[in-house]
């Protein structure tokens, strides 16, 4: 699909819009890689847009109108499902941004030793903008998007979510969100991507 633009058959028309806003996205993103640009909330904000492009909604609350396809930071403060936690109050969401994009721009500054610290601190980044829960949709996928740019700006491989390791995701990241602890998403996406690395060698060598 990346390659081609094209989405493979038994997707509805949401699931394809929603694919090819990504492919959008992951091309917007490559070609960036060399650039070194800083993240801004402004560019989050961007990421945003390209993920929801075709899938986002308008929203009209008692403090004005926002339109997820357009990157708006939400208005309203969200849960996960029903009965799941609550994130981030919408009115502390700029500030957390802003603080976010500061730490992480903070980060890539530094003189990684070798690539595992590269792919910690995209898992990091990851989890600290879900946990932000800047928007009302396309959080996940904005989040994996900046992941995988701090992965290819260094020169590695892009981390992949399997569908077979979808439920594991979910549950490592939801772990981590409710203890405010990131090491246990950090190190499932670490086995994750080593598992992968592992397999895709076998596969070349065989």
């Amino acid at each position: 699909m990346f390659d081609e633009g094209i989405v493979p058959g038994g997707h509805n028309v949401m699931e394809q819009m929603m694919n090819l806003d990504l492919k959008r996205a992951y091309d917007y993103v490559n070609g960036l890689l060399d650039k070194n640009i800083p993240i801004t909330v402004d560019f989050l904000k961007q990421l945003s847009a390209l993920v929801m492009r075709n899938t986002g909604s308008s929203y009209t609350t008692a403090l004005g109108s926002f339109d997820s396809s357009a990157g708006d930071l939400r208005l309203v403060n969200v849960s996960a499902g029903r009965g799941g936690k609550s994130y981030l109050s919408y009115q502390k969401v700029p500030q957390r941004l802003e603080d976010f994009c500061t730490w992480l721009n903070d980060e890539r500054k530094k003189t990684f030793t070798d690539d595992a610290e590269v792919y910690a601190l995209s898992f990091e980044a990851h989890y600290r903008l879900a946990a932000i829960h800047p928007w009302v949709d396309g959080n996940g996928r904005t989040s994996r998007l900046l992941m995988n740019m701090i992965q290819m700006e260094k020169g590695l491989l892009p981390s992949i979510l399997k569908k077979e390791n979808k439920a594991r995701y979910i549950e490592a990241l939801a772990k981590s969100q409710d203890s405010e602890d990131s090491t246990m998403f950090v190190d499932f996406m670490m086995k994750s991507m080593v598992e992968f690395i592992n397999k895709s060698i076998d596969e070349f060598t065989a």
